[in-house]
């Protein structure tokens, strides 16, 4: 029976290790079959897989040239924004003297650099018929980072903000009494202009620093 048993274990060893060899064989001759290794199991790149790497890698270098070619576009089209209109005109000239224009757009600009002009708290003369009025701002001169606030009866209207020459449009109550602070100047004043739809009337005034420019509406 010893013998027997012996035996009975020896054959099932053997067996084993016989089903363990074929699993070897059947993984080497996988890797032997697979046309991605070599005789000596060494991964060989397919051209197809070649191909796929390499266009991969030219779509990168192509998002990067359209980038690139995006950022000198940019670059190049600041520079060659056309320079805005300065009005020389006898009207802009007289409202330079006076600070004052019932005749010029809104939106004019009268100077191609800052420089001091008046500083004024003008009054808005109007009828009484009219609730509310549009207020148009700008810089008249250059836009170079001045900053202002508008307030309006200690109630601020806007915050802290770049003056430009494109206009800032707002209505407001007619009767109330508006405050444009200086907050920042640019460099040579904090020049700007200020157009009062209810009299179609354009102011041209300069704000001190940390300082202000009061319009009161009176009836006319």
């Amino acid at each position: 029976m010893k013998d027997m048993f012996k035996n009975n274990k020896k054959k099932h060893r053997k067996h084993d290790d016989d089903r363990h060899h074929d699993k070897q064989e059947d993984y080497h001759d996988d890797l032997h079959d697979s046309d991605d290794y070599d005789d000596n199991n060494v991964y060989q790149e397919q051209p197809s897989q070649a191909r796929d790497t390499t266009h991969r890698l030219k779509s990168r270098t192509s998002y990067k040239a359209i980038g690139a070619i995006c950022v000198l576009v940019s670059i190049v089209s600041m520079f060659m924004m056309p320079a805005p209109h300065i009005d020389t005109s006898p009207l802009a000239q007289e409202a330079l003297s006076s600070g004052i224009s019932h005749h010029l757009a809104i939106g004019s600009i009268l100077l191609g650099v800052d420089q001091e002009g008046i500083v004024q708290d003008p009054i808005i003369l109007h009828d009484g018929t009219a609730e509310r009025t549009q207020l148009a701002i700008w810089d008249y001169a250059a836009e170079d980072g001045d900053y202002v606030e508008i307030w309006a009866d200690d109630l601020l209207i806007t915050p802290s903000f770049m003056i430009k020459h494109r206009p800032l449009i707002m209505n407001i109550p007619i009767g109330s009494t508006v405050t444009i602070r200086g907050i920042r100047d640019g460099g040579g004043g904090i020049t700007y202009a200020v157009n009062y739809g209810v009299n179609n009337t354009t102011y041209f005034n300069t704000a001190p620093i940390n300082g202000e420019n009061t319009y009161t509406f009176v009836v006319q």
